[in-house]
């Protein structure tokens, strides 16, 4: 891992979100080898759960690649995560 604050975003995220559906950290994105953060495929039955979640949850009510930063991200990072997205 880059940074301590990388590893722990990955960590609450997969902990907040793993009750609620399928997610997967470092999540590989190919053809060229990218990797998300978090990659997080909801499950139908855990709605109420995702729902206590507030906004998190709002934010993963769909198939999500996630990105945690510890500061505003740059340009850079956002073209970053725009490939990400649309390689997936």
């Amino acid at each position: 891992m880059r940074n301590h604050f990388d590893q722990l975003g990955k960590q609450i995220g997969k902990e907040a979100l793993g009750s609620c559906g399928s997610t997967v950290a470092q999540y590989e994105i190919s053809p060229e080898t990218q990797y998300a953060d978090l990659c997080y495929e909801p499950d139908p039955a855990h709605e109420s759960e995702r729902m206590r979640l507030g906004l998190l949850g709002q934010m993963a009510n769909v198939p999500s690649l996630i990105e945690i930063y510890a500061r505003v991200p740059t340009a850079e990072d956002f073209r970053a995560c725009l490939s990400k997205q649309l390689a997936y």
